[in-house]
């Protein structure tokens, strides 16, 4: 016969309340053992394993309701199905950070280039959010690892990131209505390791245009980049198209 364990101990044991302990009773993921008519609760080895799979599974930062699904269902489907959301939550979390990461990285950038007294911080913190959260992303493509189509460009270009962003989406459809052919998504994003006037293209890992546009005016860098990219989208449409 196994061993019964009082709520006090597991409670102190597994760094958990009572009160923790008597809600997964009550949503039925754990149950408890009474004994000669005592009100105290007590729990077997069966019931303290089932509380270790909780307590695992909570660290992996699954919902109550996603745990009671894993452990109660039978059905491998469903199972499959909060797995596989669980994971692309956490890639996009992952993501999230990234980008957070990376509109840090840039804004530290512009600051030591012209000095925090020299920029406006707050509307530069506004061009990067918006950059970086409107950037074309890949399709899950298995023959291409990483970015297929790669636009970068210097800090002197970021104020024109908004139009660059708009023209990419408009010439994709272009292109797919001329060509009847299907662009991979596209990523843009500043670089500061470019010059500041300096943009350029990469495809499938190979850099295909590079330009610095220091003579050419500030209405005019998004429309140069723009007419620079088709160029080499539809020199290079067999190659990277569907």
């Amino acid at each position: 016969m196994s061993k019964l364990m009082m709520i006090n101990e597991v409670a102190k044991n597994y760094h958990i309340t009572k009160r923790t302990l008597r809600y997964y009773e009550e949503i039925g993921l754990l149950t408890n053992v009474k004994k000669n008519d005592s009100n105290y609760r007590y729990y077997d080895d069966e019931t303290l394993i089932r509380l270790e799979q909780i307590l695992l599974l909570r660290e992996l930062n699954f919902h109550i309701n996603e745990i009671r699904e894993i452990l109660i269902s039978k059905d491998e489907v469903v199972i499959n199905n909060i797995l596989s959301d669980k994971l692309t939550k956490l890639q996009d979390n992952i993501n999230s950070l990234i980008s957070l990461k990376n509109i840090i990285n840039s804004i530290i950038s512009i600051k030591n280039e012209v000095g925090i007294q020299q920029v406006n911080l707050y509307q530069i913190l506004k061009e990067q959010i918006y950059i970086h959260k409107n950037m074309e992303r890949v399709f899950e493509m298995s023959q291409f690892v990483g970015d297929v189509i790669l636009v970068e460009f210097g800090m002197n270009i970021v104020e024109c990131g908004n139009i660059i962003i708009e023209n990419v989406k408009i010439l994709r459809q272009d292109i797919k209505k001329e060509y009847n052919k299907e662009i991979p998504l596209i990523r843009i994003k500043d670089n500061p390791e470019l010059k500041d006037d300096e943009y350029r293209i990469i495809i499938k890992g190979i850099t295909v245009k590079q330009e610095l546009l220091d003579n050419v005016p500030g209405n005019e860098k998004a429309s140069t980049i723009i007419n620079g990219l088709k160029d080499a989208l539809i020199f290079n449409i067999e190659s990277i198209a569907k």
